[in-house]
């Protein structure tokens, strides 16, 4: 899918760009865990495991907030 940006800066014409991401979605997440084993990294720099592992717990407050639970939730 192509994405278009345009820009207009004060005093000159504005300027169009078309672009082709890669790909929707993880595509740079996933491009950064191969960099990290390629260079032997547990961890990213860019993005710490605490910083998923925070996100994690929010996106399950929400869920539950939203009454939303996983089935097997049910059995506890």
């Amino acid at each position: 899918m192509n994405q278009r940006v345009i820009l207009g800066m004060h005093g000159s014409d504005k300027q169009e760009f078309l672009f082709s991401p890669p790909a929707m979605g993880y595509h740079w997440e996933a491009e950064e865990v191969m960099k990290c084993l390629d260079e032997g990294k547990k961890e990213s720099p860019v993005i710490p495991l605490s910083f998923s592992y925070d996100l994690m717990k929010t996106l399950d407050r929400i869920r539950k907030a939203a009454g939303i639970v996983f089935p097997e939730e049910n059995n506890s």
